[in-house]
């Protein structure tokens, strides 16, 4: 058997496959990527709207 400083990742996925009956474990896949929401009105302040229109 040859040594190998590092594992080779197709000979890893297959052994995790083979222990997981041909499935890839949930652990392992990629999160679920969330949509961003759609971007919102810009604001330039909410604290004090009568200065960013002028003088009221």
């Amino acid at each position: 058997m040859a040594f190998r400083p590092y594992p080779v990742p197709g000979r890893a996925l297959r052994q995790i496959m083979r222990r997981h009956g041909n499935e890839i474990p949930p652990e392992l896949l990629p999160p679920e990527q969330v949509p961003a929401p759609p971007p919102g009105v810009y604001v330039l302040s909410t604290r004090r709207p009568g200065a960013v229109g002028g003088p009221s």
